[in-house]
């Protein structure tokens, strides 16, 4: 075991304070969040799930139900981006709120449009 270094621990790695989470008698935080981390990127998961389930519908030859339900999984992870706090918003998270909201409402929004404008295959 080596010196501590400035943050106290011995190992050198970073670990982000969380700010207004108890800490032990040690120092270290307690994660008030008692899922797993995994657990924990539900809203992406959810999105991510309606996207592949949607592609899924598009592959089986139902382009107007497929399509629908990818822009409805990018509109539902815009409005998630936009109400949850950053710190449950998970990997929704990519910019500010304001450019996270406007990119998958905007590309929701765009394919719903797209859905409803293009004929279908004949």
């Amino acid at each position: 075991m080596g010196l501590p270094d400035a943050a106290g621990y011995r190992d050198g790695r970073y670990r982000p304070a969380l700010r207004g989470v108890p800490t032990t008698t040690s120092g270290s935080s307690v994660d008030p969040r008692p899922w797993p981390r995994r657990l924990r990127q539900w809203p992406f998961l959810g999105v991510l799930a309606g996207v592949v389930a949607g592609l899924l519908i598009v592959a089986a030859d139902r382009f107007r139900l497929g399509s629908a339900l990818v822009a409805m999984s990018l509109v539902g992870g815009a409005v998630l981006r936009g109400v949850l706090p950053t710190r449950e918003a998970g990997l929704l998270v990519v910019r500010s709120r304001a450019v996270d909201v406007l990119a998958l409402g905007g590309l929701g929004v765009g394919l719903g449009l797209l859905t409803v404008v293009v004929p279908p295959p004949s």
